[in-house]
């Protein structure tokens, strides 16, 4: 440790205190990022529109089902198919095992190292707990269902090698 302490300066090589620095600046300790709050590939009303699919809004349902995929193809087709096997688990509508699905995501977000991925998955997570708040009857239940297999289906056109 010999020679750690320069005469001139409290810090080898002349660096200062890094209290005395700012975390905000360049130079000065550690740097507090902002994170961008990310958002559903969807809004309220879009949900709303998937989970009453009818004959006038089918080619909606189409066109969110494809945004949707775009917006999450970097999540891997494991990952997409063990939450689709999930909730096609769930025989009857179960609100319960439904809000069940919430935390496995979370998860998953929280588990996930690559960046790119984890953006993927907090927009799904993002989509899939609007979905499920909205989803209150059988008749909801099998078009979130319907959905689901939609943007798997999608998925695989944006990301054809499911990685």
């Amino acid at each position: 440790m010999s020679g750690y302490y320069n005469k001139g300066s409290r810090f080898k090589d002349n660096r200062q205190d890094f209290r005395s620095r700012s975390p905000f600046s360049r130079q000065g300790g550690r740097q507090f990022h902002q994170q961008e709050e990310i958002q559903s590939p969807i809004n309220d009303e879009e949900a709303k529109k998937i989970l009453n699919l009818n004959k006038d809004n089918a080619k909606d349902f189409d066109e969110l089902a494809n945004k949707c995929a775009k917006e999450i193809s970097r999540i891997s087709y494991s990952k997409l198919r063990d939450f689709y096997a999930y909730i096609k688990d769930i025989k009857e509508f179960d609100k319960v095992k439904l809000y069940l699905l919430k935390p496995k995501l979370a998860y998953a977000v929280g588990k996930e190292s690559d960046k790119s991925k984890k953006v993927g998955l907090e927009k799904f997570q993002k989509m899939m707990s609007l979905l499920i708040n909205n989803c209150d009857n059988e008749d909801k239940f099998e078009h979130l269902n319907e959905f689901f297999e939609a943007v798997i289906a999608y998925c695989r056109v944006y990301n054809p090698k499911g990685d």
